[in-house]
C-alpha cells in the first residue's frame, strides 16, 4: 500500500505532466491539453471521502426495488485507484479541429527602426483570444531572405488583419498562401515528395512542472528572437529553416487548478520541501494562460546540416531557461510518423497536445523584431506606405499601382479632376519620363487630344513609336530639325482682341525672360511693334517685325496698315522721341531666334498651317519635338513658349463655346520651366471651366527662382502631384503638402516609385509607375517614319517653296540679303554653301565646237557669262549642305563623262536633284539624305512619270538606302524595277558608265552641241583606280562638312 503522501503527489505529477506539452496522441488534437480540473483526492487511510460503508441486505433491495442496482463492493484502495487514473483515460478534445489544408498565410513586412513595444504586444496577443482557431507565428529562414509571417484559419483572418492593422498600423502585410508548403514539400501535400533533402521536424516541451515559469523579457531592449533569426542568417542553397509557434487561449479554468495543486486545504504550501512553489505558480498564472507549442523544422542535403540548423535555432530557445524553475527541452519522436510530422508543419496542426504558457512567457517567443535585431536578409520595408483615398479609385484614367498592407489598387483621376492640372516633379532618371508616356498613351488611345511639348524629342519618340495606326492621321508633327520640310507657325495671328492682347504680353514676356536687361522702354516698342502687326490687314510674321524695327521706310509704310489709331499713333509720333535705340536689344533676341535657319524657314511663313483652334476641337494629337540639342535651349524656350501661348489663347476662346461643346483636351510639358510665360499663373488658376488640363512635369523647384509667380502657381492650384525622388531642398520645401509622408521619404524613393496627393495633403499616397512593354525597333522606325510622312504631307511646306516664296517676297521689296558672313563661331546654319567638291578627272568629254571648230560670239558670250569668278562657288541646288554637295559631285563626275548634266530640273508636280542626259538615255538622280524611304517613293514615281529611263537613287548612308531599297522591291513591279539603281556615291561610276553603253551609238547633245555618242569601255584595273579616286574625294569632302559643323 502507498504511503499517503506519495499516493498524493503522484496524483500531483499526474495532472500537471498534461501541461508540460509531451503527450502525443495518434490524430491530430486540438491544442489546449485535456483538462481536468485538479481536486487533491485523499487516500482511505488519511479518513477522507470514505466512511468504509458497506451495502446491508435491506438496502440492497431497496435499491433493486428503486430499479437501481447495488454497485459491486470495492475496497477504498481500488476506488481511489480509479479516481487516479481517470486522469489518464480521458482523450483530448477534436471536435474544434479544423481541415488541414485551410491556412492562410500573411507575411509581416516592418519598417525599418520598427519599435518593438510588450505593452502593445501583450494587448495584440490577448486580443488574438477571441480567434476561433489557433494563430502561428512563424520565422522563416530561406538562402537569400528570412521572413515572418502570421498565420490563420479562413475564418480568423479578416480579425487577424485588422487586429495587426490596428496595433502595429506601420507594418505591410503581404498575402502568401501557400509560402511554406510550396517551399517544404514543393508545393504538393498530397503526394510523395521527390525532394532527396534531408528534412528534420521537432517540438520542445516544458522540462518541469508546467507551473513553475520560464524566464521571461522584462523588454525587447535585448531581442530573444535576435538568436534565432541570426541562426538563419547563413543558410545555405536548397536550405530552409522554420521556427513556428501555435498558440490559441485556454479554455478552461487552469489558473485556479494550478493554484489548488500547490496549496493545502488551508491554503499554505502543499510541499513542505519546495515552498516557494506556491509562489512561482501564482507568478504563472498572474497573466492569462494559452495553449502553446513550440516547433523547429530544417531542410538540407545532408541529415547532419540539417540537426545543425535546428540546433542552432534552439539555442535561441536557452534564453528562456530559469535555472530555479523552468526551461525548454526537446522532445523525442520515436513515436510521431515522419510524414504526419512534416503534415502538421505545413498545416499548423498537431499529434502533440501544447503546453501551458503564460502571456509573458508566450510574448518572448512570439512579437515583432525591434531594431535591435540586426539582418540583411530580415525582409523590411524601407519606405511608408498609405492607402490612396476613395476619390482616386474607380476612375478611368489610372495614374499607377498604390501599394500598402499587401492590396495593390489602381489610382485613377476622373475627367474633371484632370482639367484641374497636374504637378510632377522629379530629379533626372527617376521615372517622369515614364510616367509621362504612361498617361499621353492613354489619352491616345481613348481617342483624346492631347498636345505634348518635348524639349530633348526622346519622349515624343516613344509616342509616335507606340502610337495607334488608327490615330496616323491625327497627327500634328513640329519638329524644327526636320529641315526640308518646316511646318510654318506664324505667331503674329490672332482672331480676337483677348488674343490679341494675350499674344502681345506673352510675346514681351518670353523675350524679356532671356533679356541680360530689359527695361519699361523695351517693353513698350515690342509690345507696340507686335499690336502693329496683330491690328493690320495685311499681318506680317516675326521676319517683318523684325525689318519693322529696322527698315524706317518699310515702318512708314506699314503704319498706314495699321487700323487701331492708338498703336497707328504710337509709331508715328512716339516712338521718333524715344531717345537712343531701344529696338536694339530686341533685335539682338530677334537676330538669336532667326538667325538659324531651321526656326526661320517655321516662322517666317505667312501662311499658318498649325490651327490650333482645330487641334484642340479634333481632338488631334500636337507634338513638338523642340529638341534644344538641334536649335538651341533659347530658340526651343522660345519657339515652346509661344505654342504655350497659343493653347492658352484658344482656351480663352471657348467661352464663345457652349459648356457642353468643349471638348477636353490635354497639354502634357516636359521641364515646363523652359516654357514658362507670363500667362502660365492663369493656365493654372482660369482654363479649368474651358476644358484644357495642364501636366507640367520639371526636375527641381529651383529652376522656378526667376518667377516668384508662377512657383506660387504650381504650389497652390494644380489637383495632384506627383514627387518622384527629390533632392534635399526640395523635399524639406514639399514634406509640408503631405499629411503622412516626411522629407526623408520623398530623397528614399526608387526608381518608378512615387508619393502623390489628390486635391488635399489628407489625400495623400504612395504610388508605384511599371514601364510599358519594350517594342521591335526595326518596326517602330518604320511606323515613325511612316508618320512623319503622314503628317509632312498635310502640315509642312518642301524648304524649296519656302526659300522660293521668301526670295520672291525679298525681290518684291527690292531687299538684297546682304549680311556678310560670319566668319568667328558660326552654327552650321550660318552657312548657305557646302564647299565645293574637288573635281575627278575622269576621260575628258568632247569640246564642243561650231561647224567651223571656233566657237561663235554668241557662244563666247554665253560661256564667259556662265563662268563663275575666281573663288566663287557654281550654283548649287536646294536642301542641306551634305545634299547640295552630292549634287554638285554627281554633276562633275557626269559632264566629266561626256553627260549632260542639270541640278533641280523643273518638271510637273516638283524638281529632279540632278537630270542626266546623253543621247537618247536620260537618267533622273535622287539624293536621299534624311528623308523617309516613303517620301523617296514619290520621287521615284515623279521620275519615271516625267518620262525619264532610268532613275538612280543616291545615299551615303548605307542603311538609308536598304531602306529605300527594300521599300521598292515591295511597292514596284520588277519590269520598272529593272530600270532603278540603288547606290552609294562611290560606286556612282560604274553605274553611270553602264547606263552609258546604253547611250552608244546615239547622236545626242552636250552642253547645246549636237555629238556622237561613243562608247569606251574601261579596264576593271582602271575602274578599281577612279573607284578609289572617287571614295577619297567624296570622304575628304565630308569630313570637311562636318569640321565646319
Amino acid at each position: 500500500m502507498r504511503d499517503p503522501a506519495q499516493a498524493l503527489t503522484a496524483q500531483f505529477f499526474a495532472w500537471e505532466s498534461r501541461g508540460r506539452g509531451w503527450q502525443l496522441w495518434s490524430d491530430p488534437v486540438v491544442l489546449e491539453p485535456p483538462f481536468v480540473p485538479f481536486f487533491r483526492v485523499a487516500p482511505p487511510s488519511m479518513g477522507h471521502a470514505n466512511d468504509n460503508r458497506r451495502p446491508s441486505l435491506v438496502s440492497a433491495i431497496a435499491d433493486r426495488l428503486r430499479g437501481r442496482a447495488s454497485a459491486p463492493i470495492i475496497s477504498p484502495e481500488a476506488e481511489f485507484e480509479q479516481r487516479y487514473l481517470a486522469l489518464y483515460d480521458r482523450e483530448p478534445d477534436t471536435d474544434a479541429l479544423v481541415k488541414p489544408d485551410e491556412p492562410v498565410e500573411f507575411q509581416v513586412v516592418l519598417p525599418t527602426g520598427f519599435k518593438s513595444s510588450k505593452d502593445i504586444a501583450q494587448e495584440f496577443l490577448l486580443v488574438l483570444g477571441y480567434c476561433r482557431h489557433p494563430i502561428a507565428f512563424e520565422i522563416i529562414g530561406l538562402p537569400d531572405s528570412i521572413v515572418l509571417q502570421i498565420v490563420c484559419r479562413d475564418k480568423d483572418d479578416e480579425q487577424v488583419v485588422q487586429q495587426l492593422r490596428t496595433f502595429y498600423p506601420e507594418i505591410v502585410l503581404e498575402r502568401a498562401d501557400r509560402f511554406l508548403l510550396d517551399r517544404w514539400l514543393g508545393g504538393n501535400l498530397n503526394e510523395d515528395d521527390e525532394d532527396e533533402r534531408d528534412r528534420l521536424v521537432m517540438e520542445f516541451g516544458l522540462c518541469n512542472e508546467f507551473m513553475l515559469p520560464l524566464r521571461v523579457a522584462k523588454n525587447f531592449d535585448v531581442d530573444p528572437l535576435a538568436a534565432v533569426i541570426g541562426a538563419l542568417e547563413n543558410l545555405r542553397r536548397g536550405e530552409i529553416g522554420v521556427f513556428q509557434v501555435l498558440l490559441q487561449p485556454v479554455h478552461h479554468p487552469w489558473a485556479e487548478s494550478v493554484v489548488r495543486s500547490v496549496t493545502d486545504y488551508d491554503g499554505k504550501p502543499f510541499f513542505a520541501d519546495a515552498p516557494e512553489l506556491v509562489s512561482q505558480a501564482k507568478q504563472k498564472v498572474s497573466s492569462p494562460l494559452f495553449a502553446g507549442l513550440v516547433r523547429l523544422a530544417a531542410k538540407s542535403e545532408r541529415h547532419g546540416r540539417a540537426m545543425d540548423i535546428a540546433r542552432n535555432m534552439g539555442s535561441g530557445l536557452a534564453q528562456l531557461a530559469n535555472p530555479m524553475a523552468n526551461e525548454f527541452i526537446p522532445l523525442s519522436n520515436d513515436d510521431y510518423d515522419d510524414d504526419w510530422h512534416e503534415r502538421d508543419l505545413v498545416c499548423r496542426q498537431t499529434h502533440r497536445s501544447g503546453m501551458i504558457l503564460s502571456t509573458d512567457e508566450l510574448l518572448t517567443l512570439v512579437h515583432m523584431p525591434g531594431p535591435f535585431v540586426r539582418s540583411e536578409k530580415l525582409k523590411r520595408l524601407s519606405k511608408k506606405t498609405k492607402a490612396a483615398p476613395g476619390i482616386a479609385l474607380g476612375n478611368k484614367f489610372a495614374l499607377g499601382e498604390n501599394f500598402h498592407n499587401g492590396k495593390a489598387e489602381t489610382v485613377s483621376l476622373s475627367p474633371v479632376q484632370r482639367v484641374r492640372h497636374m504637378h510632377v516633379i522629379g530629379a533626372s532618371g527617376t521615372g517622369k519620363s515614364t510616367f509621362l508616356l504612361n498617361l499621353i498613351m492613354q489619352d491616345i488611345e481613348r481617342g483624346e487630344g492631347v498636345a505634348v511639348l518635348d524639349p530633348h524629342g526622346d519622349l515624343i519618340d516613344q509616342v509616335l513609336a507606340r502610337l495607334p495606326e488608327k490615330r496616323f492621321d491625327d497627327v500634328v508633327l513640329v519638329d524644327p530639325s526636320d529641315s526640308d520640310f518646316p511646318v510654318g507657325f506664324n505667331i503674329l495671328q490672332a482672331h480676337s482682341e483677348l488674343e490679341k492682347n494675350l499674344l502681345a504680353s506673352d510675346l514681351v514676356g518670353v523675350f524679356k525672360r532671356l533679356a541680360t536687361s530689359w527695361g519699361d522702354q523695351m517693353t513698350s516698342v515690342l509690345g507696340n511693334a507686335v499690336l502693329a502687326f496683330l491690328e493690320s490687314n495685311e499681318g506680317g510674321t516675326l521676319a517683318d517685325l523684325r525689318r519693322f524695327l529696322v527698315d524706317q521706310d518699310f515702318r512708314k509704310r506699314f503704319v498706314k496698315t495699321v487700323q487701331d489709331p492708338e498703336v497707328a499713333y504710337y509709331w508715328q509720333k512716339e516712338f521718333p522721341l524715344l531717345s537712343g535705340k531701344p529696338q536694339a536689344p530686341i533685335l539682338t533676341r530677334l537676330d538669336t531666334f532667326l538667325r538659324p535657319k531651321l526656326i526661320r524657314y517655321m516662322v517666317s511663313q505667312k501662311e499658318n498651317r498649325l490651327d490650333f483652334g482645330g487641334i484642340m476641337n479634333q481632338g488631334r494629337i500636337f507634338l513638338a519635338k523642340l529638341s534644344q540639342g538641334a536649335i538651341g535651349e533659347e530658340n526651343a524656350y522660345l519657339l515652346g513658349s509661344l505654342i504655350v501661348s497659343k493653347f492658352h489663347q484658344l482656351a480663352l476662346c471657348r467661352q464663345e463655346q457652349r459648356a457642353s461643346d468643349r471638348r477636353p483636351f490635354y497639354l502634357y510639358i516636359d521641364e515646363f520651366p523652359y516654357f514658362v510665360t507670363p500667362s502660365m499663373a492663369s493656365i493654372l488658376s482660369g482654363v479649368r471651366k474651358y476644358q484644357l488640363g495642364l501636366v507640367l512635369a520639371h526636375q527641381e523647384m529651383r529652376q522656378l527662382g526667376k518667377d516668384s509667380e508662377i512657383g506660387s502657381a504650381i504650389l497652390a492650384n494644380p489637383f495632384a502631384r506627383v514627387c518622384f525622388r527629390l533632392g534635399d531642398q526640395d523635399a524639406a520645401k514639399l514634406a509640408s503638402g503631405f499629411s503622412f509622408f516626411d522629407a526623408k521619404d520623398l530623397q528614399n524613393l526608387g526608381t518608378g516609385e512615387a508619393i502623390a496627393r489628390i486635391e488635399r495633403a489628407e489625400y495623400d499616397f504612395n504610388l508605384r509607375i511599371d514601364p510599358l512593354p519594350e517594342i521591335d525597333t526595326e518596326c517602330a522606325e518604320a511606323q515613325m517614319e511612316e508618320i512623319t510622312s503622314v503628317s509632312r504631307r498635310k502640315f509642312a511646306t518642301p524648304r524649296s517653296e519656302v526659300e522660293a516664296h521668301l526670295n520672291q517676297a525679298r525681290g518684291e521689296d527690292g531687299q538684297v540679303d546682304a549680311r556678310p558672313a560670319r566668319r568667328a563661331s558660326r552654327k552650321p546654319d550660318d552657312e548657305d554653301e557646302p564647299p565645293a567638291p574637288t573635281p575627278v578627272e575622269p576621260t575628258p568629254p568632247p569640246s564642243p565646237t561650231s561647224s567651223s571648230g571656233m566657237a561663235t560670239p554668241t557662244e563666247k558670250k554665253s560661256r564667259a557669262k556662265a563662268k563663275p569668278k575666281p573663288g566663287e562657288l557654281p550654283a548649287l541646288g536646294k536642301g542641306g549642305r551634305e545634299h547640295k554637295y552630292l549634287q554638285q559631285l554627281v554633276k562633275q563626275l557626269a559632264e566629266g563623262m561626256g553627260w549632260r548634266a542639270t541640278i533641280e530640273k523643273e518638271i510637273a508636280g516638283g524638281s529632279i536633284d540632278v537630270a542626266l542626259e546623253k543621247g537618247q538615255c536620260t537618267v533622273a538622280c535622287e539624293i536621299s539624305i534624311t528623308s523617309t524611304a516613303d517620301y523617296e517613293m514619290g520621287n521615284i514615281e515623279k521620275c519615271f512619270r516625267a518620262g525619264f529611263g532610268h532613275v538612280v537613287v543616291i545615299a551615303a548612308d548605307p542603311k538609308q538606302l536598304s531602306k529605300v531599297e527594300d521599300m521598292a522591291r515591295d511597292r514596284i513591279d520588277k519590269a520598272v524595277l529593272s530600270k532603278i539603281r540603288f547606290v552609294t556615291p562611290d560606286s556612282l561610276f560604274s553605274v553611270i558608265e553602264g547606263l552609258e553603253a546604253e547611250a552608244a551609238g546615239h547622236e545626242g547633245t552636250v552642253r547645246g552641241y549636237r555629238v556622237k555618242v561613243r562608247f569606251h569601255p574601261v579596264s576593271e584595273e582602271e575602274k578599281a583606280v577612279r573607284k578609289q579616286a572617287i571614295s577619297k574625294v567624296i570622304t575628304t569632302g565630308m569630313r570637311r562638312l562636318k569640321k565646319k559643323d
